[in-house]
């Protein structure tokens, strides 16, 4: 299927847009034969980061491209949410797509135009704007100074109604009676407001009504139209709604209504991705807190699909591209990646996500505060990824151990009390939830040789001794390396040799300024 898109595709998304294909096609099929087959609104569910935007341009190109194709609408909520009515946007949005698919056929382009006209006689002045004109119309007030009015009793009634309208002039009464009369005029005012828009809100009810009835009517057309042509286009029609979840809430809500109530045909369906959880939250900013938004999406989508859960390797390679991180030169990371086409990072970042048994959405939370230090730091400042993101890893899991390892950086002998803490049981059971520590330590395997191994402790436990230097002279540590074993050796090897490089900037300086970086970054609050 496809043959042009996907390229990077690093999550293996394309399967699965291919098993969604069939699967929504194979619905369309069976819906001639089902009750209730009319229109279908899948629900593509992944938080922010995870490539929906990616994986629905990528299908979109895959369904043009079969043969025959499927008419597509791609449509960024969240770029037309500047607009007050969804439906003008997300029409004119429709209008512009399907043209092209229609530019030989000079019928299906009047029914297109039919459908875009009927929709737009559904864009009527909502009921606070005609309540609005009405009250301006009757007694020369906004609804704002009715409003006023109603809430003090210093403003007289006299004073801000118009003289042919509801005030009597000479008029005398003792206070009691100045009450009544001003009760009186404004009942008199706000009736006959809500009157005449009670009649102009029915009218509007019954036009909508049957401008509805029309533009399914219209659009059901549109799709027989579509049917008719097998061998250039066949259906069903896909609509992408993209970035619903990042909407203003009112919209949001509105623009799920109108898929719903205007596009329930055969033929016609939705693909909407979102992160639910966050789109969940805005519809109880409209409807409150204690409401059960979860039921309430279930009205909208037929059936939701979260996306299959990627390996760290590719994750981090996914989210380093992302950042941009594979670009920077200054980053260091003491091993090589396994991967010709591979990066080092992203390769380290992935060992070290799976030992911290950190889930994707803390993966990207990660990666974002990593990008945070790297661009502040100067260009030609080695960073050791390998010190670094223990610390961000550690913090992201467990503040308190973070903070432990804070107070060691401080005290005599940090290098020996750190690592030995980091090779207690009680500090792997406290960020895995494993008492055994054997099974705990993720053991890496050196690219250049595939004979040794090393843990993350070996790595670590190598910053450990370099942050400490203050303590030893260097050259005292090298000498200690000596009766260290073979995969030891190699990791030291690598890391002294990136010394001579970086021996003059006080190396354990720079190191030790990680853990205040680390502390700063996490003063960012990650809102996607």
């Amino acid at each position: 299927m496809g043959g042009v898109s996907w390229g990077n595709d690093q999550l293996g998304r394309k399967e699965e847009s291919e098993f969604l294909t069939k699967y929504l096609i194979g619905k369309y099929e069976d819906s001639f034969i089902t009750v209730g087959g009319e229109s279908f609104v899948l629900n593509i569910d992944a938080e922010w980061g995870f490539g929906k935007t990616y994986f629905l341009r990528e299908w979109e190109k895959d369904l043009r491209a079969l043969n025959p194709g499927h008419p597509v609408v791609y449509y960024n909520a969240w770029e037309n949410d500047f607009s007050k009515d969804p439906l003008i946007s997300f029409i004119s949005e429709i209008n512009t797509e399907l043209k092209p698919y229609f530019n030989d056929n000079a019928g299906a382009r009047k029914l297109l135009s039919m459908t875009v006209n009927s929709a737009k006689k559904l864009w009527r002045p909502a009921l606070p704007i005609i309540l609005a004109a009405l009250s301006k119309k009757i007694t020369g007030l906004s609804l704002d100074q009715i409003n006023e009015y109603l809430e003090s009793d210093e403003i007289e009634l006299d004073d801000i109604l118009p003289e042919d309208g509801f005030s009597q002039p000479g008029d005398s009464s003792d206070d009691e009676a100045k009450g009544q009369r001003k009760t009186e005029k404004i009942e008199t005012t706000v009736s006959s407001v809500i009157s005449q828009a009670a009649t102009a809100a029915l009218k509007e009810h019954n036009s909508i009504k049957k401008s509805t009835k029309e533009f399914k009517k219209n659009l059901a057309k549109l799709i027989d139209e579509i049917a008719d042509r097998e061998d250039k286009l066949t259906l069903p029609m896909f609509i992408f709604v993209d970035e619903l979840d990042r909407c203003r809430p009112d919209y949001a809500i509105e623009l799920l209504e109108t898929i719903k109530h205007l596009f329930g045909v055969r033929g016609v369906y939705f693909v909407v991705a979102t992160a639910s959880k966050q789109l969940g939250h805005s519809i109880k900013a409209v409807y409150g807190e204690g409401f059960d938004s979860e039921q309430y999406l279930k009205r909208f989508f037929n059936q939701t699909y979260s996306f299959l859960k990627p390996d760290n390797r590719p994750f981090a390679n996914f989210i380093f591209d992302r950042y941009k991180l594979k670009e920077k030169q200054n980053i260091f990371s003491p091993i090589s990646s396994k991967e010709e086409d591979g990066d080092a990072g992203a390769e380290l970042f992935a060992r070290y996500s799976t030992w911290f048994v950190l889930d994707l959405r803390s993966q990207i939370q990660v990666v974002e505060r990593l990008h945070s230090i790297v661009v502040t730091r100067n260009h030609d400042e080695i960073i050791h990824l390998g010190f670094l993101l223990f610390l961000l890893m550690l913090k992201q899991a467990n503040s308190d151990l973070f903070e432990k390892f804070r107070i060691f950086l401080n005290e005599p002998y940090f290098e020996d009390k750190a690592l030995k803490f980091f090779e207690s049981d009680a500090f792997v059971t406290r960020i895995k939830g494993d008492s055994t520590f054997s099974e705990s330590l993720y053991q890496f395997r050196s690219h250049q040789n595939n004979e040794s191994t090393y843990s993350l402790s070996d790595i670590v436990g190598i910053y450990f001794m370099l942050a400490a230097l203050n303590q030893e002279s260097f050259s005292e540590k090298i000498n200690r390396l000596s009766n260290e074993s073979n995969y030891q050796k190699k990791i030291q090897s690598v890391l002294i040799n990136e010394s001579n490089k970086i021996h003059n900037y006080r190396i354990d300086l720079i190191l030790k300024s990680y853990f205040d970086s680390v502390l700063q970054v996490n003063q960012f609050h990650i809102t996607q």
